[in-house]
């Protein structure tokens, strides 16, 4: 059985056992739910849908992201296999990871 001090720390929003968030309509198949006092499908999806500027932000830090790591793991081969002493059989299992 759950602990009520533990249940009670939980926003009503996001507590299961909160019957009163979930509404179902008996009469008809929809369910309406309420989520931080969005009370329309437009509004929701509007919450749920990132903005323009936040997508091509993200776009260019994981293309940021993903250069640096093409260039590190490059780096990393050529190092090893440009330089005898480096040829040892943990640095070979390196270069088989960065590749």
């Amino acid at each position: 059985m759950a602990d009520t001090r533990t249940l009670s720390l939980l926003p009503t929003t996001l507590n299961p056992l909160n019957s009163n968030k979930f509404l179902t309509n008996s009469s008809s198949t929809t369910t309406t739910a309420t989520l931080n006092g969005t009370n329309s499908v437009a509004e929701l999806t509007k919450t749920l849908v990132p903005e323009k500027y936040q997508v091509i932000l993200l776009s260019f830090a994981y293309g940021i992201i993903s250069l640096l790591a093409v260039l590190g793991n490059t780096c990393i081969i050529y190092i090893v296999l440009r330089n005898r002493r480096m040829r040892s059989v943990t640095n070979y299992f390196i270069c088989n990871l960065a590749l």
